[in-house]
């Protein structure tokens, strides 16, 4: 079969600039620029990012109020449930979120719908189920931002809502929860809108103890490269301080996981997040239901 080979051109005098300034070789100064990276600050930007240069998790529309939500939470000792998705980015959000939010001093719940049974997303059951445990606070991850009338049955049920969720709202507009953490929706001032859930919950942690947890960034990898999202912006800069913390994970299930895989001894790439760690992770919301990958990095027992 014939093959049409377009080349971008190349642009000899940035690329030498690049190379210089850069101190790289001309190959990578020009894979730069064939990336639209044509400005030699957002280049050497690009290079060099390291977690401190995360925004200010407070430029999301709503954070303030979802802290301080939280916050009357643990004053009250209230129950949160959280609600996350079967998908890698659901788990690993979800995963993120118990251990904040136990960490905080709160006691939390955790929920994720059956792929074949309950279908995607927040639905209406969770309400009763949630207010017969003595829930007051429901926090979904992952999903939850076109779930119009399932929040307001919960809310009827007694319960506020915080929705942390990267998909694209319906027709501009967002449930009537107390608070909605989603960088797409309409007038959000974040400067990055490409985070994963995974990233959206790592930023809601960051909200909360006004840093950013290390201990968790290699769930935050794993959930951004599975989900395919974007290496670039907050993403990179997530992903390149997580893949090292994945070898020297404090998460039980990981090591596990890592293990079992028989990659426990190598360097993490990307490769092996999506081609050897996700779809394990995938697998358990696909024959049947992914609680068990949930409960695997929410597991405090080795052996278990």
């Amino acid at each position: 079969m014939n093959k049409i080979w377009n080349i971008t051109p190349i642009n000899p005098e940035l690329q030498q600039s690049f190379s210089r300034e850069l101190n790289i070789d001309p190959i990578i100064a020009q894979l730069l620029i064939n990336r639209d990276l044509t400005d030699l600050t957002e280049a050497r930007k690009f290079l060099t990012n390291n977690i401190h240069d995360l925004h200010d998790p407070f430029l999301f529309k709503h954070m303030d109020r979802a802290i301080e939500r939280i916050k009357l939470a643990k004053k009250k000792g209230e129950k949160v449930l959280v609600f996350g998705d079967y998908d890698v980015d659901g788990v690993t959000s979800s995963a993120i979120l118990n251990k904040v939010l136990t960490d905080y001093g709160l006691e939390v719940l955790h929920h994720i719908p059956h792929r074949m049974t309950d279908g995607y997303g927040l639905n209406h059951e969770i309400a009763e189920i949630a207010k017969d445990k003595g829930v007051t606070l429901m926090i979904t991850v992952d999903c939850g931002t076109t779930a119009f009338d399932e929040v307001e049955t919960i809310k009827s049920c007694g319960m506020d809502v915080i929705i942390i969720d990267h998909h694209e709202p319906s027709d501009h507009r967002v449930p009537n929860a107390l608070a909605v953490i989603n960088p797409k929706q309409k007038d959000c001032t974040y400067p990055f809108k490409e985070l994963a859930s995974v990233g959206l919950a790592a930023k809601f942690s960051q909200a909360l103890f006004g840093k950013m947890n290390l201990e968790i960034l290699d769930l935050v990898a794993i959930g951004t490269i599975a989900d395919v999202a974007p290496l670039t912006g907050e993403n990179r800069i997530l992903v390149k301080a997580g893949l090292p913390q994945i070898n020297q994970t404090q998460n039980k299930g990981l090591a596990a996981l890592l293990e079992t895989a028989k990659i426990k001894d190598k360097k993490i790439t990307p490769y092996y997040v999506g081609f050897i760690l996700g779809p394990r992770i995938n697998a358990t919301g696909r024959m049947d239901s992914a609680h068990r990958s949930l409960d695997l990095f929410l597991s405090q027992d080795a052996e278990e």
